[in-house]
């Protein structure tokens, strides 16, 4: 049935997660209303529907979702039995992808940056330069190019931290989102969507609060699979790990796909601490971009060394 379809479909009306019942007080008040008349003249109440009262958008989506299986199953004699013809997320255990344990690191400036426009698309305002993030676009070096040695130390770190970040996201298979999550509740959709606005205070019902880029969220990154599904959050806090590690267990726990992990400088440096949430069913296990950083230094040195440092 349709219903099955649009119940494992989050709904764009109320915003209830995949799974949930939808907020529909009013159809529920209804078959209250009805079921008080049919008691009241002595017939049998009518059970509520097996998914809950949902909303008509959320109905439709199901509808669109069955026809498009309906229309890639195969003809009903070439079935085989007992293979599912649908796709529908029944939060099934899944099979961490398989990748090599050693990253291929992209080290040359013209892949750097041919990796980079591919990873992270052009700058909206000048579409001929790359989407760098903060830290690491081209005004570092434009900043101090009239002081010798601090542009050779700011030319250091584009070229250790592009490297850095170009081949952690090419060995995890990520692509920077072009759009701004509104909170970690983000990585738990099958696509961007932004969380409802509260119709009392205006205010989006987020899971952690429209705090985007404070705390913990620091340099914050948000990342897709190469099918535009959300995948991880990365960001470069000052604040050590164990100084938001309650609330990183918190905001993980309330979705069994999601788990964190922290490390050191990551592709940002400045003494930051990479932080990186992640969907275990989509990218499996991960790590910081700590050791690839590591091995990014070794492999550029001594040739990004500055003057006088042989």
């Amino acid at each position: 049935m349709f219903t099955e379809y649009a119940w494992h479909l989050p709904c764009p009306q109320c915003d209830a997660d995949a799974r949930q019942p939808c907020q529909a007080p009013r159809k529920q008040s209804r078959h209250d209303r009805l079921n008080k008349l049919l008691t009241q003249n002595g017939r049998d109440p009518i059970p509520a529907p097996e998914y809950g009262f949902m909303h008509a958008q959320r109905t439709a989506a199901g509808v669109r979702h069955r026809a498009r299986d309906i229309g890639a199953a195969p003809w009903r004699e070439d079935r085989t039995p007992g293979v599912r013809y649908d796709t529908i997320d029944r939060s099934e255990p899944w099979t961490a992808p398989s990748r090599s344990d050693h990253p291929e690191l992209i080290l040359a400036p013209d892949d750097v940056d041919r990796s980079g426009r591919a990873r992270l698309g052009a700058n909206r305002y000048d579409r001929s330069t790359i989407a760098w993030p903060y830290g690491l676009e081209d005004g570092v070096a434009r900043a101090v190019r009239k002081d010798p040695e601090r542009l050779a130390r700011a030319l250091v770190h584009l070229a250790v931290g592009r490297s850095t970040l170009v081949s952690w996201a090419s060995h995890y298979g990520l692509t920077s989102s072009r759009r701004e999550p509104c909170c970690t509740r983000w990585l738990t959709r099958p696509a961007h969507r932004v969380c409802r606005l509260d119709p009392m205070t205006g205010d989006r019902e987020c899971w952690d609060g429209y705090s985007y880029g404070r705390d913990w969220r620091d340099h914050p990154m948000a990342w897709t699979t190469t099918e535009g599904r959300p995948a991880a959050l990365t960001s470069a806090p000052y604040l050590r790990p164990e100084h938001v590690a309650t609330e990183l267990d918190i905001l993980t726990s309330r979705d069994e796909r999601l788990a964190w992990i922290s490390g050191a400088d990551g592709w940002y440096g400045f003494h930051t601490h990479q932080i990186v949430i992640w969907r275990r069913d989509l990218l499996g296990r991960i790590d910081t971009a700590d050791r690839i950083r590591d091995a990014v230094q070794t492999a550029l040195s001594p040739a990004i060394a500055p003057p006088g440092t042989t």
